[in-house]
């Protein structure tokens, strides 16, 4: 899938929760947990993100910043509650992400 298609193909991209890599796919998910599997590797649909409003947590995983809603902190871990899921919040991203939520209005 080429860049233009994921933004035809998606072009409501802000009705996405998260996504994350499985077997090779990138794998998209919706409000109520509906998913869409695409054939494009994550760094090339970071690219195609509004930076605002996704941030990568975790080499697998990047979510949209406006549908965070719960964060988990155990033991000086931190993971995301979406869709009944916790992600997975790596220690390099842990700041950046805390900051980014931080200044959200």
């Amino acid at each position: 899938m080429s860049h233009s298609s994921f933004r035809k193909k998606f072009s409501r991209i802000q009705d996405i929760e998260y996504m994350f890599v499985c077997k090779g796919f990138t794998v998209l998910v919706f409000r109520g947990g509906n998913q869409d599997v695409v054939d494009m590797p994550l760094f090339e649909i970071e690219r195609e993100l509004d930076r605002h409003s996704f941030f990568r947590i975790h080499k697998s995983y990047i979510v949209n910043l406006q549908k965070v809603r719960e964060l988990e902190v155990n033991d000086c871990k931190v993971g995301i509650r979406m869709n009944g899921q916790t992600l997975p919040v790596s220690r390099r991203r842990k700041r950046a992400l805390l900051k980014v939520l931080g200044n959200r209005k």
